[in-house]
């Protein structure tokens, strides 16, 4: 049936006898255009209701900074309680041999946490833009699964032979410091064609390119300064996982937006136009500076 043809609301079609019923008739929403199951229309997929996805969204994204927060208080711990290592010549792996071995891995593993809640955070998200959704996520996961195999698996003494232990550490930390700047360039890209949050989002592409950068300097340091280089490229992913979830707190705020307006009249005319989302979404560049105020 046709969407013009659909009868007045509260009116039922009349169906002669010996006839068919008519087939199900089409949601018709000016802003998501003609939902249902013919000429091969998918109908609207059952989703979370907002109050639901906003309770979600508060408790990945306060995991997800509890989790960066940790690994950055145990890092800045074991520059104090190991300073026998030189940072200059030490990496920050090498923490995790002798006695507070833990809370370096401690610290990959709460970085793996913030990696998975800031990925998750995004799934959970309702903008008006959804190509980036399962590629940037899935970056941020591979970059989580890179940590966790660096806490898992120890690096190996210098001057040593190269153990499987050392072996699996050093491609958990090739897959986390390539996969990290990876998931930053497709969400900062994107944010910065579709969303008005792009002083954040060309951040997220500035810092992403600079973790490749750090990355070049590391390979070309020598011994004695290579530390250094390293402690660059691990400040350089705080920073870049910290702006992803300003990014992904502004798209939860814009996709609740955008959810509640669908399920909070049935008057199609009322429903939230696609300008109005945008509008929601003018203080992005602002919750950077009171992101870092709170938090």
């Amino acid at each position: 049936m046709d969407a013009a043809h659909l009868p007045p609301q509260g009116l039922t079609e009349q169906t002669a006898p010996g006839q068919s019923p008519p087939p199900n008739l089409l949601l018709v929403r000016p802003d998501r255009g003609v939902l249902g199951s013919l000429d091969g229309i998918e109908p609207e997929p059952a989703e979370l209701s907002p109050p639901v996805r906003a309770v979600w969204l508060g408790r990945v994204h306060l995991l997800s900074i509890v989790g960066l927060s940790a690994y950055v208080v145990a890092i800045l711990v074991l520059h104090g309680v190991r300073a026998d290592l030189n940072p200059a010549d030490h990496t920050i792996s090498e923490y995790s041999l002798g006695s507070y071995g833990w809370l370096m891995r401690t610290a990959f593993l709460a970085l793996a946490v913030a990696a998975l809640a800031t990925a998750a955070s995004f799934l959970l998200s309702r903008g008006p833009s959804g190509k980036w959704r399962l590629i940037g996520p899935l970056l941020l996961a591979g970059a989580a699964v890179g940590s966790l195999l660096d806490a898992a698996f120890n690096t190996d003494h210098l001057g040593v032979p190269e153990t499987v232990h050392g072996t699996v550490h050093g491609v958990g930390t090739a897959v986390l410091v390539f996969a990290l700047p990876a998931a930053a360039f497709v969400f900062g890209s994107e944010f910065v064609r579709n969303s008005t949050s792009t002083l954040t989002a060309r951040l997220v592409l500035v810092v992403a390119a600079a973790q490749l950068g750090a990355i070049v300097l590391f390979e070309m340091s020598p011994m004695t300064t290579r530390g250094w280089a390293e402690r660059l490229g691990a400040v350089l992913a705080v920073v870049s996982l910290g702006l992803l979830q300003v990014l992904s707190r502004t798209n939860g705020r814009a996709g609740r937006t955008w959810t509640a307006a669908q399920h909070s009249s049935a008057d199609p005319a009322s429903s939230l136009s696609p300008a109005s989302t945008s509008d929601s979404a003018l203080s992005g560049d602002s919750t950077l500076r009171s992101w870092l105020t709170r938090y």
